[in-house]
């Protein structure tokens, strides 16, 4: 009787020992997370206060360059009023067959889908995790100069933050290490637009994949017609 009693109250105390031991866990996990949701929270209130600027290194100074001269090879007479001619249909095949792909290679970047989708406001967006790149088709069923100006706009937008990503995970293409420093640490804590329009419009990635793309299509110009 007295062996069982002991055994018993040694089964209690592991499972006592087990418990506290879960339990030191789940506090350390919650520690964790209350110290990366501060650590990110900083991070958005440090981008809101600052004033970015683009500022593009030589080797994007080059690349825009060159991709400015592939698009107008492409569309001597200018790619938008190209574009402009087409039915909707020959704008997505131009686009998944001539643009993206002319693009994407200029870039150095390689993605495994251009997917379509339908938005009232998104133009488009990259998925690093899929290797997607995905654009809103109702900027293909428009002659509009603007919406086009747009659609070309973003896709190289796009491309940019699939090369910033390649550039993060070791590709040599020429950046300092303080510029791959800087899109890393932001990639780490990137802000979306939900958490702050603000923070979202001013984080580096975006601040160097808009400027890169305004740099050799400027949708701007267009909307201050």
């Amino acid at each position: 009787m007295a062996g069982l009693i002991r055994r018993i109250v040694n089964k209690t105390k592991e499972l006592f020992e087990r418990l506290i031991s879960k339990a030191r866990a789940i506090i350390d996990s919650i520690n964790s997370w209350v110290k990366r949701v501060r650590k990110h929270k900083a991070y958005i209130r440090e981008i809101e206060e600052s004033t970015p600027t683009y500022e593009p290194e030589m080797v994007d100074i080059k690349l825009a360059e060159e991709l400015k001269n592939s698009l107008d090879k492409l569309a001597p007479g200018g790619l938008i009023a190209y574009m402009q001619k087409m039915t909707p249909e020959e704008r997505v095949r131009f686009i998944e067959k001539n643009i993206l792909p002319l693009i994407a290679s200029k870039m150095s970047v390689t993605y495994d889908k251009l997917e379509w989708f339908e938005d009232d406001r998104l133009c488009g967006f990259y998925s690093h995790d899929s290797k997607v790149i995905a654009l809103n088709i109702a900027f293909t069923a428009t002659d509009s100069e603007k919406l086009l100006t747009v659609l070309i706009n973003t896709i190289i937008h796009e491309c940019k933050h699939a090369r910033q990503w390649v550039a993060v995970e070791g590709a040599n293409f020429g950046y300092s290490q303080q510029q791959i420093d800087k899109w890393k640490r932001n990639f780490d804590d990137y802000i979306s637009s939900r958490e702050s329009d603000e923070g979202y419009f001013k984080q580096p990635v975006e601040v160097d994949a808009r400027g890169f793309a305004d740099s050799i299509i400027d949708e701007n110009v267009i909307f201050e017609n």
